[in-house]
């Protein structure tokens, strides 16, 4: 029992705690447009990853993600359908990392949309092709051997593709890539109980965007996820993950766009199977909050269903 009590678990969680009481009051803004020709928010998606790799290590990420939306949201209330009857999306993302010693690692993210896809009464519309290619390291800040604790910092660049001139004057929202340049920083904490096999992780992501050639601006956007990985049996993990994600509202000719933005709270339960460096998992983002900002109605995120497969090489 001592050990479960140690000083480091108690940073774990009173990190935990303090994170959630100051993350939330970000974003209330005066001076909104009335509109733009942009649209509405995006609805919000998220992301997580793990930390830190041994010296000369080489581990990929394939991740698979199905998103789905039907309803319309105004603050946290269902409103009348909106313009769009459903949206959806395919997208695939691969990251890989590089251990050039135990404490820096060197690591890429590309994105890429197999399908955007929105449908309206009288038409559909669909778009697809490379989103992004993100670049950057981690640090491993501290580790403690003995009590099982690891703090990691990182931070990338995010490099955006180009649309093909036939999605030019597309929503923005519907476009694979927002053709914004950005920068991301990422903190990885994580905590191992190794008498009952247990993983604690909290994970923070914050992405701050530039103007794109448009003069549109997503919000940016904060991530923090808690989850919990449980050796089940052989190779067999259980994972529960609670995830926040918010953002602030967009921009357009740097007038504040009123009917963006919010914040949600997701529970994602997942279930993964590692067999040596090889490894497969499946989840599914349930949002059980969100609250939409402004005073007009936004489309409104229903799930995320995300298939991912992991590997490790020594190299």
């Amino acid at each position: 029992m001592g050990s479960l009590l140690s000083r480091n678990t108690y940073k774990f969680f009173i990190l935990l705690i303090t994170y959630f009481v100051l993350s939330n009051d970000i974003l209330a803004q005066c001076g909104c447009s009335g509109g733009s020709p942009m649209g509405s928010s995006m609805p919000l998606s998220g992301t997580t990853d793990l930390g830190m790799i041994q010296k000369g290590f080489f581990r990929g990420f394939i991740n698979y993600r199905f998103s789905y939306g039907d309803e319309y949201y105004r603050h946290d209330m269902k409103a009348p359908q909106g313009v769009v009857n459903y949206f959806r999306s395919n997208m695939a993302n691969l990251t890989m990392n590089y251990g050039l010693d135990n404490q820096f690692l060197i690591e890429a993210e590309f994105a890429y949309f197999v399908e955007k896809y929105e449908n309206y009464t009288l038409l559909e519309q669909s778009t697809s092709g490379p989103s992004n290619l993100n670049l950057g390291a981690r640090y491993n800040l501290y580790y403690d051997r003995k009590e099982n604790f690891e703090i990691t910092l990182g931070g990338l660049l995010r490099v955006p593709f180009r649309n093909k001139a036939e999605y030019e004057e597309l929503n923005i929202h519907l476009k694979p890539s927002s053709e914004s340049f950005g920068l991301i920083f990422n903190s990885f904490i994580k905590k191992q109980f190794q008498d009952i096999d247990l993983y604690l992780f909290l994970v923070n992501r914050f992405e701050f965007n530039f103007n794109n050639r448009f003069k549109f601006r997503y919000g940016n956007t904060y991530y923090t996820s808690i989850f919990a990985l449980k050796k089940i049996t052989g190779g067999l993990n259980g994972i529960l993950e609670i995830r926040n994600e918010t953002r602030q509202k967009d921009r357009y000719n740097d007038e504040v766009i009123c009917d963006s933005g919010g914040f949600l709270f997701l529970l994602s339960p997942q279930l993964s199977y590692t067999l040596g460096n090889l490894g497969i998992s499946i989840a599914f983002d349930y949002p059980f909050y969100k609250y939409y900002y402004g005073i007009d109605k936004q489309q409104a995120l229903k799930n995320n269903i995300l298939l991912n497969i992991f590997w490790g090489l020594k190299l």
